[in-house]
């Protein structure tokens, strides 16, 4: 409803806008309350999450319907600023973009597919089952592929459709209005079910900015009637007949340590990379990215450590991270071709991980050493082989390895030993989910894991169709019958656990 301007307040308003059409004074209700704004510029910030790097870091996001920014503040902040400027979306369009990775894992998890229950419950697949559709593949891995986790074929991704709605919230409106932000670098889309995914969120996607390309944003989280002024103490206006600022305002300089300019880059990124300097500012980029970063009001005299990180959430992975100073490259490592191929010929095993890590001493003379590692780490040797039986299900038997992978059977059927080695880590303990789902009545189950040739692990109970475990006693009815993990550590040990 609109609100009554009085005589004074038209005075007052007259007074300021001399010499402006009404038609350039806008009547303009934006979601922190309503009064006369002026349209925004447009600006390539659009949609994007600013980071504030000459003020401490601090978060804006940059509305694609307004043009304006809205600060984020605290995790709970930004939490409500997002879901406040959100759209409503329905599940079948919100189900045209691509889902990051970057909101797959988390606790509870239910059914151990990988994905977290709050996550399964807005998109749609079943929280208390690995594989929602029963095509023998976990939810988490057709999600990871581009497949349809709810039935056959692809997931159909739009990415005309993404494209053309990057940087806006949505929100979910078969789905209790949750909140999803659509990437603008990569298209894919980000859930804010917690304060902690929106600070996350923040934290990962936000892009620095400096305090001209911020100040030059008009805020939309406060009443600006106009002009937006003040920028580094001088006049830099918006002028409401031609869209743009002026005067142009040369960036404030800052004292230095050092007459050189610093610059870190982060390319051919597949997945998400950082940068951290002096322990204690980071920068991150996420696929596809290119980002030259001026770092020099951050470089101090002596010794300093620019640490370099890439982590790899699925399949192959590639990196690119350099060093400069002015004109001239000090620090340069590349491999792979993001989009075309990974490192270290195409390897996919070291997943959900970092794959590089490494910091380089950095000084006026250059770059005086450089610690750390690049995949693949050399590791202690794995048998050659390991093969899988999941067989005499009454009525259905289920493995997940490593939370990714499944063999499933239906009643009866058995899955011949099946060789799981190429899903196994080469470092580190590898996990296997073993379960008997019981439809009612009796139950029984199969389970066996061979090394070479060698039984490491049998369990076998009841006789699928003829008689079940435990006497045949219909105690676990519409239940997991039988639910044990088995952990395989470096040395090849299996030990058992069992969960139910």
């Amino acid at each position: 409803m609109k609100r009554t301007i009085s005589f004074m307040g038209v005075l007052m308003l007259g007074v300021i806008f001399v010499g402006l059409t009404t038609s350039q004074a806008q009547a303009y209700e934006y979601p922190y309350g309503y009064g006369y704004q002026y349209p925004a510029p447009k600006t390539p910030n659009a949609g994007k999450i600013l980071l504030q790097v000459q003020d401490r870091g601090q978060a804006w996001y940059v509305n694609p319907a307004d043009q304006r920014r809205y600060y984020l503040g605290r995790p709970s902040d930004a939490f409500e600023v997002m879901k406040k400027l959100g759209i409503g979306i329905t599940n079948a369009n919100l189900r045209k973009f691509p889902v990051a990775a970057f909101n797959y894992y988390g606790l509870p998890d239910t059914d151990r597919d990988g994905l977290y229950d709050d996550f399964e419950k807005v998109y749609g697949t079943d929280w208390t089952n690995p594989d929602t559709d029963y095509d023998g593949y976990t939810d988490l891995a057709e999600l990871r592929n581009g497949y349809n986790p709810f039935g056959a074929g692809f997931a159909g991704y739009d990415m005309a459709f993404a494209k053309a709605n990057k940087g806006k919230i949505f929100l979910q409106v078969e789905n209790g209005g949750a909140a999803w932000y659509i990437n603008p670098a990569d298209s894919k889309a980000y859930y804010l079910g917690r304060p902690g995914d929106a600070f996350n969120v923040m934290r990962f996607l936000g892009v620095g900015a400096t305090n001209d390309t911020i100040n030059r944003i008009p805020r939309g989280d406060q009443y600006q009637a106009y002009p937006v002024c003040g920028a580094y103490g001088q006049a830099a206006c918006y002028n409401p007949t031609q869209p743009t600022y002026y005067p142009t305002q040369p960036a404030p300089s800052y004292p230095s340590q050092t007459s050189n300019r610093y610059y870190v880059r982060l390319f051919n990124v597949d997945n998400v990379a950082y940068a951290i300097i002096n322990g204690n500012k980071t920068y991150t980029a996420s696929y596809g990215a290119d980002n030259l970063i001026d770092v020099t009001d951050y470089i101090h005299s002596g010794n300093n450590t620019i640490q370099f990180k890439l982590y790899n959430d699925t399949a192959g992975y590639t990196w690119g991270f350099q060093i400069k100073r002015n004109d001239q490259v000090l620090f340069s490592e590349i491999a792979g071709l993001v989009g075309v191929t990974g490192a270290n010929g195409n390897d996919a095993k070291h997943t959900f991980q970092d794959v590089y890590n490494k910091t380089v001493i950095l000084n006026e003379s250059g770059v005086s050493s450089i610690n750390g590692f690049q995949q693949p780490v050399p590791v202690a040797p794995t048998p050659s082989h390991w093969y899988l039986r999941v067989f005499n299900a009454d009525d259905r038997g289920l493995a997940v390895i490593n939370n990714k992978y499944s063999l499933n059977t239906s009643f009866d059927q058995d899955t011949g030993f099946v060789d799981i080695s190429n899903y196994l880590l080469t470092s580190g303990n590898n996990t296997i989910d073993l379960r008997s789902y019981n439809d009612g009545g009796a139950y029984a189950w199969g389970f066996q894991l061979k090394k070479d040739s060698t039984m490491i692990f049998d369990d076998v109970a009841g006789d699928s169709g003829t008689y079940g475990a435990h006497g045949n006693e219909y105690s676990r009815e519409y239940q997991y019958s039988y639910n044990k993990t088995l952990t395989i550590n470096t040395n090849g040990v299996v030990s058992v656990r069992d969960n139910r």
